[in-house]
């Protein structure tokens, strides 16, 4: 299975050469793009395993971009919509967890329920 894999992603990789040839031929007209097209696309469908060198290089440097990409992402949501929002909670004094009443006493911050469960308490906890 490892080798059917390995030619999927040789044959992506021929594909795509393919495309940037022909992108070339895009942006300067030539019979030289056409050709160099024409060549990677049989050398893809006949014999993908010509590509896997460049197939290797071509997914390592996608995994790190998607990598660094992803990091870079959270980090940017976390410091733009989560801390402005917690400094806006802390400005306005909310504490939903108490954590102001922590160590101020002796007794504990849980709260006591005095509760009879019924089987309808059960049809929607959330």
């Amino acid at each position: 299975m490892a080798g059917k894999v390995h030619d999927i992603k040789s044959v992506d990789t021929g594909m795509a050469l393919t495309l940037l040839a022909l992108l070339s031929y895009q942006l300067h007209p030539n019979r030289a793009s056409i050709t160099i097209a024409t060549i990677l696309l049989l050398l893809s469908m006949t014999i993908p395993g010509i590509f896997s060198p460049f197939a290797r290089a071509w997914f390592a440097i996608g995994e790190a971009l998607a990598k660094l990409f992803s990091t870079l992402l959270l980090t940017l949501t976390f410091l733009l919509l989560v801390t402005p929002i917690g400094i806006i909670r802390r400005i306005s004094g909310k504490d939903p967890l108490n954590l102001g009443q922590w160590h101020m006493g002796s007794g504990s911050l849980l709260r006591q329920r005095d509760h009879r469960w019924q089987p309808h308490d059960l049809e929607r906890p959330y």
